[in-house]
């Protein structure tokens, strides 16, 4: 099976070239190529393959392009034509080629191939077959018969113009890969809007073979390269003009057409920063209003919050969030002993009527204060502390007299120690009903 690229770029020079689009194809496979050019008329044959190795004009010669099928013609006194229907011309163009591949053999003996009676005629017609203009025609050799492969170095290259006949033919014998005419070409101006091509081939007897292969139209177009420049910062990914899609910084070069069709380079100068992740831990009491707007009130490791980074960039921040319960701040008091409801906690006692600062040594649950004043407790559990409400003990009030209806349950020190009975130093007397009296006992 023959091989045809269907854009071709020719470069002309430093700054142009030439890019030929494939605009319809006919190569006379059994499944064709696209865009397929179809044709009416009925081939007299197809051949494919290599000549055998004896006993041809051309031993072990190509019979299509690289052995491919190929549309066959031989006597045919009359010629044979085939029709190619007609395209539409896209606009654009700077100009507009039909050509195909020609091979004049005896594909059956030594001897023999197309002679002066035999020819390929090529007409074309503009106006979608209403008329049509004879313009190249292609014999065997002036002297003898000839023959030549689709390699031979002669061609038929024409312009459309001036609308008669131009004929091609080898013109000695001997020298036919030099002059036989393996390449045909018409060439149109861009601006035509419709083409059709009838190619007749002509011969006069078996022994009198014309091969022809690829015949297709072609669009031109000279090209000036553009060139420009883009930079560019993102996050993550960057797709170029021509969807190619870049996930590191550097330098590229990326290619797309111009409005001309033809190749516009970008440098691109690209910075790509990459997305940034963070864990926010936190301990809380009870609850905690988080960065999302929402409350918390019981721990949580999976909440998460897309915030912006300094490049730009999304920074996701997980959550990961310890909540902690703020103990009871309840207090009993019993006389003049205060208690802190909660228990097997850290306790602060302290003066309310000094700032709430704290009482040196008084870290125990209950408190027993030795002068009038309002007392609190800091109550903390696990990082949350909470103050309890100011609490009085008032000494004013107390009978300095023994009660007959109560007993003396332990004797204190100013600074609230249990201590013995010394005379001639203050002391305090705690009673069994919960009071409490301060008194010096003289000897």
């Amino acid at each position: 099976m023959k091989h045809l690229l269907l854009t071709l770029t020719l470069f002309i020079g430093w700054n142009s070239f030439s890019q030929l689009d494939t605009l319809a194809i006919q190569d006379f496979e059994l499944v064709p190529q696209a865009p397929t050019w179809t044709y009416s008329g009925v081939p007299y044959g197809f051949q494919q393959g290599f000549t055998p190795a004896t006993n041809t004009s051309i031993p072990n010669t190509e019979l299509g392009i690289g052995g491919s099928r190929s549309w066959h013609t031989e006597q045919q006194s009359s010629g044979a034509p085939l029709t190619f229907d007609n395209i539409s011309i896209p606009a654009g163009y700077d100009s507009i080629r039909m050509s195909f591949r020609l091979s004049g053999q005896n594909i059956t003996g030594s001897t023999g191939g197309p002679d002066w009676l035999d020819y390929v005629l090529v007409e074309y017609s503009l106006d979608n077959g209403a008329t049509f203009v004879p313009r190249v025609r292609v014999r065997g050799a002036d002297l003898n018969n000839c023959f030549w492969s689709f390699n031979a170095q002669g061609s038929a290259v024409v312009p459309h113009l001036p609308a008669v006949e131009q004929l091609f033919n080898p013109y000695g014998s001997g020298l036919q890969e030099v002059e036989g005419i393996s390449y045909v070409e018409i060439s149109f101006p861009g601006n035509i809007t419709d083409l059709t091509v009838r190619i007749t081939p002509r011969t006069s007897t078996t022994t009198d073979d014309w091969l022809i292969d690829n015949v297709l139209i072609t669009g031109e177009n000279q090209c000036v390269p553009t060139a420009s420049a883009l930079t560019e910062t993102v996050c993550e990914t960057f797709t170029a003009p021509s969807g190619a899609v870049y996930t590191a910084s550097g330098l590229y070069n990326d290619t797309i057409s111009n409005t001309a069709g033809c190749d516009s380079i970008i440098a691109i100068d690209l910075t790509v920063n990459v997305p940034t992740s963070a864990t926010d831990s936190l301990v809380a009491c009870d609850s905690l209003t988080w960065i999302d707007g929402n409350t918390y009130t019981v721990s949580n490791d999976s909440a998460t919050y897309m915030l912006t980074n300094a490049a730009g960039c999304d920074s996701l921040v997980t959550l990961n969030l310890v909540i902690n319960t703020t103990p009871s701040n309840s207090v009993t008091q019993t006389g003049t002993t205060l208690t802190a409801d909660a228990s097997g906690l850290t306790y602060q006692w302290v003066d309310c009527d000094n700032n709430n600062s704290p009482i040196n040594g008084e870290t125990g649950q209950s408190f027993t204060p030795i002068n009038t004043g309002n007392y609190a407790v800091e109550i903390t559990s696990t990082n949350c502390t909470i103050t309890s409400d100011c609490f009085i003990v008032d000494y004013t009030s107390i009978d300095e007299l023994f009660p007959e209806n109560k007993e003396l349950v332990k004797i204190v020190d100013l600074l609230g120690r249990e201590t013995k009975f010394v005379p001639n130093v203050p002391l305090i007397y705690i009673y069994s009903d919960g009071s409490a009296e301060r008194k010096i006992i003289t000897e």
